[in-house]
């Protein structure tokens, strides 16, 4: 009979705290003239576009998708869904804070402000947790490199980029383009998402300076005069990183299997 109490008192403790963990989600389902609104809230709101639609044939199954990562995740995040019908007929943009071209689409916003998107249809959950996942981290490093250039002094107007800056540059936009091949593979290797998701680790710790540097770059000198160096370098680095920018457009099994050898140093 104790041991039988004590085994209820740990059940109640369990379905209590995950009670809690789960929770941290919040959860609504917003009017189009509302949207502006929803996302203005302090804290991470990720967006979902999408119409009930029957003709909308890339929607379907997105509903579902956004239902199971709302029961499943446990950090805190604010989840929005707006869908409206005929699917082609968009509500005026006026009352969306992103222009918006179609649906479904996935948008993040922090504080109000726009931080990632992915255009089209989730395969499914896993694939949008990775997403979501990578989108906040790559919030909280871009945060990171603000803060480090608050301590620099200004750069001057005109700076020029030397060969440590150009290859950070470099270094950082290999880095979000893999990873958003990475999130194109998961639509076909959902088991993957753990690999994908240590190499990206690794790939940031041992690349941290460089990643932190390029990105404190390019806050810094997008809008100077130093703007048409960074984008002298695009070119070259198309061509280099053309393998997973294909993939990103159109993941294959060939591209996704061989993405992790090829394409990271």
């Amino acid at each position: 009979m104790q041991l039988t109490k004590k085994l209820f008192c740990f059940l109640f403790l369990y379905l209590s705290v995950s009670s809690a963990a789960l929770a941290q989600v919040d959860v609504a389902y917003v009017k189009p003239a509302k949207t502006r609104a929803a996302v203005t809230e302090l804290g991470y709101t990720l967006l979902l576009l999408n119409s009930h639609d029957p003709g909308c044939g890339y929607c379907k199954g997105q509903e579902q998708i956004f239902t199971e990562l709302a029961s499943s995740y446990t950090k805190p995040l604010r989840m929005r869904q707006v869908s409206w019908s005929p699917w082609h007929q968009l509500p005026e943009q006026k009352h969306f804070p992103k222009k918006i071209s179609g649906v479904p689409m996935w948008q993040l916003f922090h504080d109000g402000q726009f931080v990632a998107e992915f255009k089209g249809r989730m395969a499914h959950s896993l694939q949008l947790r990775f997403f979501l996942e990578q989108a906040i981290l790559d919030h909280k490093f871009w945060q990171k490199a603000a803060q480090q250039q608050k301590k620099l002094p200004a750069f001057p107007d005109d700076y020029q980029l030397n060969d440590f800056d150009r290859a950070a540059v470099n270094q950082m936009w290999r880095r979000n383009t893999v990873k958003n091949a990475f999130v194109a593979c998961t639509r076909l290797y959902p088991e993957d998402v753990s690999k994908y998701r240590q190499v990206i680790t690794n790939y940031d710790r041992q690349h941290a300076k460089k990643l932190l540097h390029g990105r404190v770059i390019l806050q810094a000198l997008s809008n100077s005069n130093a703007k048409p160096q960074i984008e002298a370098l695009v070119p070259a680095f198309s061509k280099e990183m053309e393998q997973p920018q294909n993939i990103i457009k159109n993941p294959t099994p060939e591209g996704c299997s061989n993405i992790i050898d090829k394409v990271i140093p």
